[in-house]
Order: C-alpha cells, then structure tokens, then sequence
C-alpha cells in the first residue's frame, strides 16, 4: 500500500488534511465498503474451500473475457474506460484537467 503513495500523493493530502469534507467522505466510504465487500467474499470462499487455479490457460481465459465483456461495454454505451479515461477525469490528483 505504501507503494502507492507517491502515484497518489494529491489524494492521501487530501485524506489527511481535508477529511471532513463531503466529497472526501464519500470517496473514503466508497473505498472502505469495496474493502469490505472483497473481504466478505473472501471469507465466504475461504469457508467453502475455493482454491484458485495454479494454470495459466483459466487466469488467460479471464482476462481475455474480461477485456471482450469491457470492450462490448464501452462499444454498446460509447463510454471510454481504462487508465486513459481515469487519468483524463482524476480530479484532485495532479493529472488530467
């Protein structure tokens, strides 16, 4: 987590020093409540015994199916996402507009 920081570095200012404000809140919420949705699925899985595959042909598939569902997302809505997209929208975070 750490490693991130620097990459960051407007945002983790704005936690620090601006926490109280609304638009700050309601990003540490949405990050907190994504943390918590990941750790509950993580557990319910752990309890079931789910192990993932150690081969590389269904981690290749899901990534492939994923870029395919993403790309016919973005095609379908005419929105644009990826890095490029984030970066041209960030607020607050030293880059895009």
């Amino acid at each position: 987590m750490l490693a991130v920081i620097p990459l960051f570095s407007s945002r983790f200012h704005q936690f620090i020093y601006r926490w109280r404000e609304t638009a700050t809140l309601d990003y540490l919420l949405k990050i907190m409540l994504a943390f918590f949705i990941t750790g509950v699925g993580g557990l319910i899985l752990d309890r079931r015994h789910f192990k993932l595959p150690e081969e590389l042909m269904p981690v290749a598939w899901a990534l492939l199916t994923g870029g395919i569902l993403f790309w016919g997302r973005n095609a379908i809505t005419g929105e644009e996402t990826g890095w490029a997209s984030d970066l041209d929208n960030c607020r607050g975070c030293g880059w895009g507009s």
